[in-house]
């Protein structure tokens, strides 16, 4: 599954169509590629991980550009669950504004390639 996720992400595909989110070991991602946060900026240059979706519940924590996700589950509006993968708390978090005009959550991004001069913003 890995490698044709992988095939997948190299062809232009989406990784979450097909599973491919890394998992979390010993804190560190598996090379794979995965989604992650992107593009946020000042005066809060963070996305934030929330114990529920639409921005209720505890906040869990905040999650800075280049933060590796695995998308667990589409949730209401424009809410994901997912699981951090440097830390593996999982919670809620917008992949956008309500509006559509911003877009939060990109795929695919491997490590080893660094950050992709284009990435994709995440689209349901």
């Amino acid at each position: 599954m890995r490698t044709f996720a992988r095939i997948a992400a190299l062809a232009g595909l989406c990784c979450f169509a097909f599973g491919a989110a890394a998992e979390p070991s010993s804190g560190v991602p598996d090379p794979g590629p995965f989604h992650f946060v992107w593009d946020t900026r000042p005066p809060d240059d963070w996305l934030d991980l929330w114990s529920l979706p639409g921005g209720r519940g505890a906040l869990l924590e905040h999650m800075p550009n280049g933060t590796p996700l695995e998308i667990l589950e589409i949730g209401p509006g424009q809410w994901l669950k997912v699981r951090q993968l440097r830390t593996g708390v999982i919670g809620w978090a917008a992949w956008g504004n309500p509006s559509g005009t911003r877009v939060w959550i990109y795929c695919c991004w491997t490590p080893a390639n660094g950050i992709p001069p284009n990435p994709r913003p995440y689209s349901r």
